[in-house]
């Protein structure tokens, strides 16, 4: 199979989506397995087409898969993100001793959500902006946070979300 043109084309049923994932989870390819994922997420372009990518795909991938790659754990972390499941980033972010800056980020959006503007703050407080990829999530999650808390700081960091 030409892996190339099979994730170009992603006009793929889910089902075999599925049956490729488990092939490849089967021969011990994580580095294809990741890459399918994120090609079929990111041409998700729809919020229940992602829904269906982050329910039937990602649950195929071992977790110790996620755990030993921070690229599969920084995609699975923003697929639950952009799908908005809250409750499932956070259980899925407690698992690591050492998270990347980008999973810290996913952290604080889930906490936010989950009502813990408090904690959400102090992780955001202990990343940079300049160190992340997602510098505008990382703006809206802090000015979301100082507003929930009443703090001052907020609309600057609203501004900064926008550029």
């Amino acid at each position: 199979m030409n892996w190339v043109q099979f994730l170009r084309d992603m006009k793929t049923p889910l089902a075999d989506l599925e049956a490729t994932l488990r092939q490849l989870v089967n021969t011990g390819r994580l580095d294809l397995a990741i890459r399918t994922l994120a090609t079929a997420f990111g041409q998700a372009r729809t919020f229940e087409a992602q829904r269906q990518v982050v329910a039937a795909l990602f649950p195929l991938l071992p977790e110790g898969w996620f755990r030993a790659d921070a690229q599969a754990a920084e995609l699975y972390a923003q697929a639950l993100c952009r799908v908005r499941e809250p409750g499932a980033l956070l259980a899925f972010c407690r698992g690591f001793a050492s998270p990347t800056p980008t999973l810290e980020l996913y952290h604080a959006w889930a906490l936010l959500r989950l009502g813990r503007a408090e904690e959400a703050l102090g992780r955001l407080e202990a990343l940079r902006a300049d160190d992340l990829g997602e510098k505008g999530l990382y703006w809206r999650t802090r000015a979301e946070a100082l507003a929930h808390l009443g703090r001052p700081g907020w609309e600057e960091a609203f501004a900064r979300a926008k550029q």
